[in-house]
């Protein structure tokens, strides 16, 4: 930057300056300048921190002619912008840069929610300039359209997105006014908490800082003639971007240079001078060398097949990441890096930028001397302006010297100039020319995604957030492997590199220069406008821009390349059809939307903006979300204010519309309850907050309270309060009220919200966290939840966790913990009854009386003989053991980390004793010798078999986890719906329960082709979903809480998987396995043998030929997305190991269990490619494995046989093989059943109770074994 110009206080003058410079003029001392556009005229500023909390505000500027000058002051006060016309430019422009970055200054006026409006416009008195200053809006349409953002994943957001775009424009419209340049960069999108999480919030831009927009001031009498600046002439003209096809055969043919190439896909790619996502350009040289030979070839070039992060890191540090990552990846950032660019071009860099990016502490030493170091060190490829720019080497830091050029450049004139020019004609070289298509593929092209970026070795590392918005990242511009460059060189010489450094007055004066232009009529502008609405829309629902019109095109033209393949540009998967005509376009939206769609882009008359808003497109659900979004950010003044719009936006409010205010607020309220508050703030946050959260379970979705509200009650109960010692309503306080942890535990099922919840509430048992209304109300809810878990869960959730803490701290009693801790221990006494006295007192050893003198009268009774008791009488015997554990593990964890690690209680190491404590005949015949007639709750507190009655007929009984009710071996409930036929498989629906939180739900499937829900508390049907007579019934079934709703699977006994709506009992979808083509003639599917439903959306069906087949159950085609041979054998369980959907874990009769990679599979079944995604084989089994669950800390347990097989897939290395020792069952004849009735009988299932540490199996001669 170069600000030594003749000093003049006349603001007429500055627009002789670039745009950079004129911001550098008018931003105040404490803000700086970044992404700035010199074309349009435009940057944005932000504070001068070093921190993550940063405010940023968009500068516009324009030199106008007269007319514009008018038409930008109408437009201004139609949308109710503030007008300023002053004489002192500059000092005007920083006043309102002040207040744009003020968070705490009042906002903007606006004219229409869903219209962007600028803070002020500033006009110079002397006609020449006018500047606007709006809020930032760092995330658009069109980024992220281009970088693959699934920010509009769901239908609702869909819907929503569009109702707003058509409410903005058609606001725009009845004011008199048209865009002009309206285009998915124009649809500005932002969160309430301004981060990228959240429902995107649609705004209209680009009215302030646009040479496109008209009014109709002037009437509608067709074109006309208007003066304006040379510069808007210019905008107008470069508005419309050229085509990417006539660029690739522009290039190909060499009219387009290789450096002019790589600038326009940046364009394209929306890359620019933003550090985050800055220009870049290959690496071509090493720099140890003059790289210039006479045959075209360059001494030390680098290798363009291969990104500079694989260069710089290896193969084999790349391979290692991607194996032992998740999600698997071999690079970790963008091909130029935020950081890399920073250290690439620290000299020009301002100091704070490179304290908050690199690192606080800036150190000159610790930067690049020169380029050949530069190039050696780091794996970001170049920033462009090493080949054009020679101010990039010059520093701005005096303890900075300037970056070094190689030694071979050192010429007595400009060495930096010598060497652009050296860099640039080796950037054109035959060499580069030859293999520039390779580097394109890995940077814009398609090796940056899919199969070919995991053979090239570039994977980049994906957000794990979802629904998050996109201003940056990888842009895949084609789709298709890029085509070669027919002409190495380009005919002509590379000009000398100069810079003007002295400006003069002639640069005023053509700056200053205006032009005649012809602008088309006003109704012709509007009805472009409608035309970009109907592309906006369309690209909306279908997740894709419209296709370029100029494809349809007949060949012929100057640039035009027959040879180019509509696959290069095809956004769309392989599989489906590579026609990228707007006709497919429209094909892959709604009915309703690609009506409306075709309407817009109609070319003789298109529907108007007002129409498609008022249109049956949109519900009443999106209408009352666009109206609540829009009052919460209005409300500015309180964030209390805005927790109580979104609560009362929720009370009565359908699912639809919970789900999008909640996804739009939660991330906002996040952030004000981390936020420190004054006291008077904080007692409004969370008396609304506590309310809110009620509301919102009474009417959300469980899905959608589990994976908004509870993350933001927990983060609420563990932020710090900094008003402890105060009285009155906190987060902690409201939201432990037994009201509020009802709401909550009903909403989201007992079994979650325990594992959420427990951990939390034992912690808060401190006066250091707590003061004592909220320790009144953690005790009051944690005796609440602990009692009406079952006693297993309870004593290992919360009893050993309680009885540790007192153990490892008897001395120590200033802290107050133990008197709070001794309470709960005796109201769970109190509440759990006399067989749970046992397992609180014993072996406890008293601590002082002073402290516990209240307990005295439990520790007689505990010492006494134990009451005699039905209910989990043969815990006692489990809890011995584990007593001498626990003594043998005492160690010097202080009472808070004891308290504190309460959540670690689960990843304690499986003691496996393989010890039956308790076990009773559940059928006097099982139904189906398999995995699928036993169950357990995902609460723990049920168990359910499928048999069959003395008459045949069959039954599914539910038990409780304790076991059965009395000696007559009776169950809880029996559900006899299924009358004659056979119960081949039984689930719970774990997603379905109780005011209590509690599972009440249950499915059942025959075979004879019915599936039923039914009640697990009183045996009632639900609902009854009948197949075909022809089918021969179901022989699986599982169950899922899907993103688009619960759903129950169930697989036929012809190869059939059928999806039904769980809620309803609808099918929603139907999909048939293949023929066995290896047999011969082509055998008809065998039935489904196993079904598992991984959390990816695929469901995963299995045969008794070993084949096992993965159905996407989003997408409409019926055929499979995996085919594997998987055994040898019948497949017997498909289920997900802790890495996620990514990883299987299948047990087959082939004696084996195999562990699969998913992303290895191949989608047609390939002899040769039998084993590549097999990961590992493990063997010990001597008979069929009929069953396999994986507990969360990666220990597998088997049933083959009378054994059962224990392994850990953590400690089972990489070997392609593994062994393990099956164990036999062993225990006491209890009084229910003695051992030698089933001692010889084979297990045919096996379910983990991974909280109460025991798992439970199954016979064939229908006994039901709970065991250590």
């Amino acid at each position: 930057m170069n600000l030594n110009r003749r000093d003049v206080d006349d603001a007429r003058l500055d627009a002789r300056f670039s745009m950079r410079e004129f911001v550098e003029r008018v931003c105040p001392r404490d803000v700086v300048a970044r992404s700035v556009d010199e074309a349009r005229g435009t940057c944005v500023v932000e504070t001068r921190s070093t921190g993550s909390a940063r405010t940023a505000a968009s500068v516009s500027r324009a030199r106008a002619a007269a007319t514009e000058r008018e038409r930008r002051a109408r437009v201004a006060r139609a949308l109710g912008v503030r007008i300023r016309v002053v004489d002192d430019l500059v000092r005007a422009v920083r006043e309102e840069i002040a207040r744009a970055l003020d968070v705490g200054a009042e906002p903007p006026p606006r004219s229409h929610p869903n219209v962007a409006t600028a803070r002020c416009v500033v006009f110079d008195a002397a006609g020449t300039m006018v500047v606007s200053v709006e809020p930032m809006s760092e995330y658009t349409l069109g980024s992220c359209l281009r970088l693959g953002s699934d920010a509009l994943r769901s239908p609702a957001r869909k819907s929503l997105a569009a109702y707003q775009a058509c409410r903005a424009l058609a606001h725009v419209h009845e004011k008199n006014l048209a865009h002009g340049n309206l285009s998915a960069d124009s649809v500005r999108l932002s969160s309430l908490s301004g981060g990228a999480v959240g429902v995107p919030y649609v705004q209209l831009g680009g009215m302030f800082d646009s040479s496109h927009v008209r009014d109709g001031s002037a009437g509608d009498a067709g074109s006309r003639r208007v003066e304006v600046s040379e510069e808007s002439a210019r905008r107008l003209r470069d508005g419309a971007e050229p085509s990417v096809r006539s660029l690739t055969a522009a290039w190909r043919i060499g009219a387009v240079s290789n450096l002019e190439y790589v600038s326009k896909l940046n364009d394209i790619a929306r890359r620019g001078t933003d550090l985050a996502y800055y220009r870049v350009a290959p690496w071509v040289i090493d720099f140890t060398a003059f790289p210039l030979r006479e045959d075209g070839s360059l001494r030390g070039a680098r290798d363009l097949t291969k990104t500079k992060w694989r260069l710089t890191k290896g193969n084999e540090q790349l391979d290692f990441t991607y194996r032992h990552t998740t999600p698997p990846h071999h690079v970790s950032d963008d091909c130029l890096s935020e950081l890399g660019a920073c250290v690439a071009l620290a000299r020009r860099t301002p100091r704070s930028t490179l304290a908050r990016i690199v690192r606080a502490s800036v150190v000159a030493e610790e930067y690049p001397k020169d380029l050949e170091r530069l190039y050696e060190t780091s794996p970001d490829e170049a920033p462009i302006d090493f080949y054009t720019d020679p101010r990039v080497f010059s520093s701005i830091h005096e303890d900075m010297d300037d970056l070094g050029v190689p030694s071979w450049c050192a010429i007595d004139g400009d060495a930096v100039a010598h060497f652009i020019k050296i860099h640039r004609e080796a950037f054109e070289s035959r060499a580069v020319s030859e293999r520039l298509h390779a580097w394109i593929d890995l940077t814009f092209g398609h090796a940056t995604c899919g199969k070919a970026a995991v053979e090239a070795k570039n994977v980049m590392v994906r957000d794990d957030v979802e629904g998050m918005m996109r201003s940056s990242g990888r842009c895949r511009i084609f789709h298709a492997p890029h085509p070669k460059r027919r002409v190495g060189v380009v005919p002509r010489s590379v000009p000398n590199v100069e810079i003007d450094r002295d400006a003069d007055d002639a640069s005023t004066a053509e700056a200053l220069r205006t032009t005649t232009i012809v602008e088309p009529a006003f109704r012709f502008v509007q009805e472009r406008d409608l035309r970009a609405l109907g592309r906006i829309i369309g690209a909306i629902y279908t997740g894709v821009p419209c296709p370029d019109e100029d494809r349809e095109a007949a060949a012929g033209g100057l640039f035009d390349d027959a040879s180019i393949s509509n696959s290069l540009f095809d956004r769309r998967r392989e599989s489906e059809d590579a026609n990228a005509s707007i006709k497919a376009w429209l094909a892959r939206m709604p009915n309703e939307a690609r009506d409306v769609v075709k309407l817009l882009m109609d070319v003789t008359k298109p529907i108007a903006a007002a129409a498609v808003r008022d249109s049956v497109l949109f519900s009443q659900d999106v209408r009352n979300a666009a109206l609540v979004l829009g009052k919460m950010r209005a409300a500015r003044d309180s964030r209390a204010a805005k927790i109580m719009i979104a609560e009362d936006a929720l009370t009565g409010a359908s699912a639809t519309t919970a789900r999008l205010v909640l996804e739009d607020v939660c991330p906002a309220i996040a952030a004000y309850v981390s936020a420190p508050l004054d006291q008077t703030e904080e007692m409004r946050v969370a008396m609304c907050l506590a309310r809110f959260v009620e509301t919102a379970c009474a009417v959300a979705s469980r899905r959608d309270v589990s994976e908004m509200i509870l993350p933001l009650v927990v983060s609420a109960v563990n932020a710090p309060s900094a008003h402890l010692a105060t009285e009155g309503p906190t987060p902690k306080r409201e939201l432990f009220e037994l009201a509020t942890v009802k709401a909550m535990r009903k909403a989201v099922g007992a079994a979650r919200f325990d594992d959420v919840f427990v951990p939390i509430l034992i912690k808060c048992l401190q006066p250091k966290f707590c003061n004592a209304d909220e320790l009144n109300r953690v005790k009051d809810a944690l005796v609440h939840v602990a009692t009406s878990m079952p006693l297993p869960v309870v004593r290992q959730r919360v009893i050993n966790v309680l009885r540790r803490a007192l153990r490892n701290n008897r001395a120590d009693t200033s802290s107050g913990a133990h008197v709070l801790i001794a309470d709960v221990l005796s109201l769970l006494a109190r509440a759990l009854g006399p067989a749970s006295e046992e397992f609180i007192f014993r072996a406890t050893i008293a601590p002082p009386p002073s402290v516990l003198d209240h307990l005295d009268d439990w520790h007689r009774r505990a010492g006494a003989e134990p009451v005699e008791s039905r209910e989990w009488y043969w815990l006692s015997r489990a809890s011995r053991d584990e007593d001498e554990h626990d003594r043998e593990r005492d160690d010097a964890s202080t009472m808070s980390q004891v308290l504190a690690n309460a959540s670690n209680v689960t990843d304690d190491p499986w003691r496996v004793h393989v010890e039956e404590l308790v076990s009773w005949r559940a059928h006097s015949r099982v139904a189906r010798r398999c995995a699928q007639s036993f169950g357990v709750s995902v609460d723990e507190r049920l168990f359910m078999t499928a048999g069959r009655t003395s008459r045949g007929e069959g039954t599914v009984r539910i038990w409780r986890a304790s076991g059965p009710e009395d000696d007559t071996d009776r169950a809880s409930v029996s559900y006899d719906g299924h009358g004659s036929a056979r119960v081949t498989a039984s689930a719970f629906l774990d997603f379905a329960t109780d005011a209590d939180g509690f599972v009440s739900r249950a499915c059942s499937c025959d075979d004879r082709g019915t599936l039923q829900v039914w009640d697990t508390r009183r045996g009632d049907h639900v609902w009854r979903f009948a197949l075909a007579r022809d089918s021969n019934g179901f022989e699986s079934l599982c169950v899922d809480d899907g993103v688009r709703g619960p759903f129950v699977v169930g697989g036929t006994a012809r190869g059939r998987v059928v999806i039904a709506d769980a809620v309803a009992g609808k099918a929603r979808g139907e999909y048939s396995s293949p023929r066995d083509v290896s047999t011969d003639g082509g055998a008809a599917a065998d039935g489904v043998r196993a079904l598992h439903s991984a959390a990816d959306g695929i469901v995963w069906a299995s045969d008794a030929r070993g084949n096992m087949r993965g159905f996407d159950v989003r997408a409409k085609r019926d055929r499979p997305v995996y085919d594997v041979k998987a055994h040898d054998d019948a497949v017997n369980k498909i289920v997900s190991t802790p890495a996620g959907a990514r990883e299987l874990l299948t047990a087959s009769d082939d004696m084996t269990i195999g562990l699969w990679d998913v992303r290895a599979m191949s989608t047609e079944r390939d002899s040769r490619k039998r084993f590549d995604a097999r990961l590992r084989t493990f063997r010990g089994h001597q008979k069929g494995v009929k069953d396999a669950c994986v507990s969360a800390e990666g220990d597998v347990f088997s049933v083959s046989g009378c054994s059962v097989g224990v392994f850990s897939l953590a400690s089972s290395g990489a070997n392609h093989f593994a062994r393990f020792s099956p164990l036999s069952v062993h225990g006491a004849t209890t009084r229910l059943l003695p051992m030698s009735m089933h001692e010889q009988a084979s297990f045919g299932a096996i379910r983990l109770l991974p909280k109460s540490r025991l798992f439970a199996l199954l016979n064939d001669d229908g006994a039901v074994s709970v065991c250590h």
